[in-house]
């Protein structure tokens, strides 16, 4: 699934978010946006994706994005705080 800011962390999906991993992912969302510019579609549209992970992290839920378009997913906090706001309050939901 890739990397945390190319630490070495592991990840893996989990129903549960808990797990052996750095990383227990439960959901993933990707968003292909339009390029900019004319606003036509583009033919090569995963250079212009976001994509995001909603895992788990020493028990905490953490929204973690990538827009990594060449190799492998660089994965790093997102910098969204109201999708980061929002999958804890989801998370926070899931587990009452």
């Amino acid at each position: 699934m890739g990397s945390y800011e190319g630490d070495g962390s592991t990840f893996e999906w989990s129903t549960t978010g808990t797990g052996n991993y750095d990383y227990n992912v439960v959901a993933m969302y990707n968003y292909n946006k339009s390029p900019q510019g004319n606003g036509t579609a583009s033919t090569n549209i995963g250079e212009y994706h976001i994509t995001y992970a909603f895992a788990y992290h020493n028990g905490q839920p953490v929204a973690l994005v990538s827009q990594s378009t060449n190799g492998g997913m660089v994965w790093t906090p997102t910098k969204n705080a109201t999708v980061q706001s929002n999958w804890a309050r989801i998370a926070g939901s899931a587990t009452n």
